[in-house]
């Protein structure tokens, strides 16, 4: 399993390079405006940097491309939100070319809105080490929120610095190659949204440290029983059960989450008072039937 190898480089190095592309002009706007980009779109070998003040890049036609991507700068936020079509991240062999670098200076925040299309990053050779990588790295807290559409990591997601992920409902195909990498102050969000499911995650190998936090909310529909919310093939790591945040479950039910060998989950069970309940009516309705057969 590969660890992060990649160094914090600035991002005024990053914008000297021939073949980067600023998202210019300080509003929002689409990613496929060719004008936005300086005359010409991100290529698959193109850097293309997305932060200045408040931005909002929509993608939503197909085919859309760039080798990296980074988001936000210090003091500003910039967002990437994907509603339809395809972004592909290439990556490269060089690990100084990996695929998405959020949020990498101090103080800077990028935001990931995937509703629906599809974002890739690809495994650049045959090898581990081709650095499809999801990187959500810095000071700063970068956001993937995923809600629909499909997310698809050709080699690892290392979610890092104060970094969130969020899964909201059960529309989205989410699949990482290999790792999902969740460091100490980094976090995950499942939101049920009110319904009884969310999107199974699909990983290779699941490595959560001690003081990441896991937050499962949004259970107020939920009835007894097991909700994936990981599968894996393998899981280490020294994460406490302490940092686990359960929200919103209906009256007379508790949770806790659990881990099979493949699959980490949320399991539902009613409370013990409610054992008790349902033990003194079924109690009640056996002594007033036995009284009407007499």
């Amino acid at each position: 399993m590969k660890k992060l190898l990649i160094g914090i480089f600035s991002l005024a190095a990053l914008a000297s390079s021939a073949l980067a592309a600023e998202f210019s002009g300080g509003e929002s706007g689409n990613w496929s405006t060719a004008t936005r980009w300086g005359g010409t779109e991100p290529t698959d070998s193109s850097l293309a940097a997305i932060r200045s003040g408040t931005q909002i890049v929509y993608v939503s036609l197909a085919d859309e491309e760039a080798q990296r991507i980074i988001l936000g700068q210090s003091g500003s936020t910039a967002t990437l939100e994907i509603l339809s079509g395809s972004l592909t991240v290439s990556g490269g062999t060089n690990p100084n070319a990996a695929s998405i670098r959020q949020s990498h200076v101090a103080g800077s925040t990028g935001i990931v809105n995937l509703s629906g299309g599809s974002l890739t990053t690809v495994d650049g050779s045959a090898g581990e080490d081709g650095w499809g990588d999801y990187l959500m790295i810095g000071d700063g807290v970068s956001q993937l929120n995923i809600s629909g559409g499909s997310l698809s990591v050709g080699d690892d997601l290392q979610v890092y610095g104060n970094s969130v992920v969020k899964v909201t409902g059960n529309s989205a195909t989410i699949n990482v190659v290999d790792d999902t990498d969740l460091a100490a102050t980094s976090g995950f969000t499942f939101d049920f949204n009110s319904g009884t499911a969310v999107s199974l995650w699909n990983t290779a190998d699941l490595l959560i440290a001690s003081g990441a936090s896991l937050d499962v909310l949004g259970l107020s529909s939920l009835t007894a029983g097991d909700y994936d919310l990981f599968a894996f093939s393998t899981i280490s790591g020294s994460f406490d059960v302490s940092d686990i945040t359960i929200t919103g479950l209906g009256g007379g039910l508790s949770g806790s989450i659990l881990s099979d060998g493949n699959n980490v989950y949320l399991n539902v069970i009613p409370e013990p008072s409610t054992y008790a309940l349902l033990g003194g009516l079924l109690a009640l309705s056996h002594v007033m039937l036995r009284r009407r057969r007499a």
